[in-house]
């Protein structure tokens, strides 16, 4: 018990705090929204009130902070969903639109989507363009696989802006696109859209990064794209640039069947891995703090390749804050760091809780947090350390997302247990090699070193494929809640139910 309390600080009070004002805003009902309003402001000044009576003045400071970084939230919660009512009737009568290319296009179907921020909207009742409040649109251009779509590109369209299908199926499809930011979607031909040059209505920012970020993205992708086999570059573009859309479905598949699909979505992995490789690079010339410093530049370099995911946002910025700590001479406990994380996301977007990336990175991170150390205590000494710690954390990590697995997709692979304590090692030491491998190629243009990459890859896909044969569990179904509950039952039952049992026993063995 004394180590659950020991975990609540202020920055975990309020990330729950602020995923709970998400969870009641998006209700829609005025009569939930404005008695949890109520509630709230009234049971903040209540404990400012009495922590004042009493002189706790680290209460004070506690429930201030919450009523204060909450009701900043709340704002910024209400500003989004004002921006997107207003924005309807500009989305409804529009017939042309002028705007930028704001995320990394990916291909589908003999088609390219991407995302477009929209900048200005062209209607009958006009005959120029008219400025709007910048809103992003899914944009679906059908067999437009043969052009060249950048991120950053100018661009203007020739076709009227749908209002997205409110279901497709069971699925909540308008939900999920409002969620990501997209208010509306457009399906053209190649000749519906025109690429403007000049840059005009780009900011500053995104002028420099469209020439040096992301062209250095496009150009390190189309070197791979030629020099290595299709299966090969698929895996390279989706572990080191986050994009899926070159892997074979079939790889995927047995990505997905062997329970380490996680290994090809870019989370704590990936940005711990090169942060580390970063920082011991520059600890060889540099001091500590300093290349803390440069390795988080770097990082943060490094993340801006990638298309905008939640569980790569999240490593980053743990991965920042724990250097920020250390370079200030402070610790704190990585739960800390971890909800921080959370509150700087929520507020980036505050409906990032219902992306599946952003969940699944979080539970995952938190089982690990919670559980690893005295896991690991359990294990028989005779394994070595690293094999002990590859077991512990491979099993907090599936048990602390199990429920959410079970609840959403109704299967589990058990056999990814295994398959991660022995792939996890494996892949460790390809994505290194393959890392420090291509900056050493894209410097020297050594050849046969894209040769010995491929190999590695294609050997890692085969191991892969024959791991995935064993199909996962088909589970009943279960409520969605209980897959948020798995956290909360593991955690009295490991640090609450477990102890009080073990002390009953040793008790009675006593007598």
């Amino acid at each position: 018990m004394k180590k659950i309390i020991n975990i609540l600080s202020y920055p975990l009070v309020q990330a729950l705090v602020m995923i709970f004002s998400v969870l009641i805003a998006e209700t829609e009902n005025a009569l939930v929204i404005s008695l949890s309003v109520i509630i709230f402001f009234a049971g903040a000044s209540a404990g400012i009130a009495l922590s004042v009576i009493f002189r706790k003045r680290d209460a004070v400071i506690f429930i201030s902070l919450i009523l204060i970084v909450s009701t900043l939230f709340i704002l910024n919660i209400c500003r989004i969903q004002s921006d997107y009512r207003a924005l309807l009737s500009e989305i409804e009568i529009s017939q042309e639109l002028l705007g930028v290319i704001a995320e990394y296009p990916g291909t589908k179907d003999n088609r390219v989507e991407f995302y477009f921020r929209v900048l200005a909207v062209k209607n009958p009742e006009i005959t120029d363009y008219k400025r709007v409040a910048p809103f992003n649109i899914l944009v679906k251009v059908k067999n437009g696989i043969d052009c060249e779509f950048h991120k950053g590109m100018e661009a203007r369209i020739r076709k009227k802006i749908s209002l997205p299908r409110e279901r497709i199926f069971e699925f909540e499809y308008k939900k999920y696109l409002k969620r990501k930011g997209i208010y509306g979607e457009v399906y053209i031909n190649v000749s519906d859209i025109e690429i403007i040059s000049g840059k005009k209505h780009l900011s500053l920012r995104d002028k420099f990064m469209s020439e040096t970020i992301w062209l250095w993205r496009d150009m390190i992708l189309s070197v791979f794209k030629t020099s290595l086999s299709q299966d090969s570059f698929g895996f390279f573009s989706s572990i080191f640039f986050g994009s899926k859309t070159e892997l074979d479905e079939t790889v995927l598949q047995e990505f997905r069947d062997s329970g380490l699909i996680h290994l090809l979505a870019i989370s704590g992995l990936h940005i711990g891995f090169i942060g580390a490789i970063f920082l011991k690079f520059f600890s060889i010339f540099l001091s500590k703090t300093k290349s803390y410093i440069l390795s988080v530049t770097f990082l943060y370099l490094y993340v801006l390749l990638l298309p905008s995911q939640p569980s790569a946002l999240r490593a980053a910025l743990m991965y920042s804050i724990t250097a920020s700590f250390f370079v200030m001479g402070n610790r704190t406990l990585s739960v800390t760091i971890l909800s921080f994380s959370a509150i700087i996301l929520l507020f980036i977007n505050p409906y990032c809780i219902y992306n599946l990336g952003f969940q699944f990175s979080y539970l995952a991170t938190l089982g690990i947090i919670l559980f690893n150390k005295d896991l690991g205590r359990f294990l028989p000494n005779i394994l070595p350390g690293k094999i002990k710690d590859s077991i512990s954390v491979t099993f907090c990590a599936f048990a602390a997302v199990f429920f959410l697995q079970w609840a959403i997709f109704g299967r589990a692979p058990l056999f990814s247990l295994i398959t991660s304590i022995v792939f996890v090692p494996l892949f460790e030491l390809l994505f290194s090699s393959l890392f420090i491998t291509t900056i050493v190629f894209l410097i020297f243009r050594i050849e046969f070193m894209v040769a010995i990459m491929d190999k590695m890859i294609i050997l890692f896909l085969k191991a892969v494929s024959l791991a995935g044969k064993v199909s996962p569990v088909n589970l009943p179904d279960i409520p969605l809640y209980l897959g948020y509950i798995g956290i909360p039952i593991i955690l009295f039952v490991f640090y609450a139910l477990f102890p009080y049992i073990k002390k009953k026993v040793k008790y009675f063995i006593i007598r």
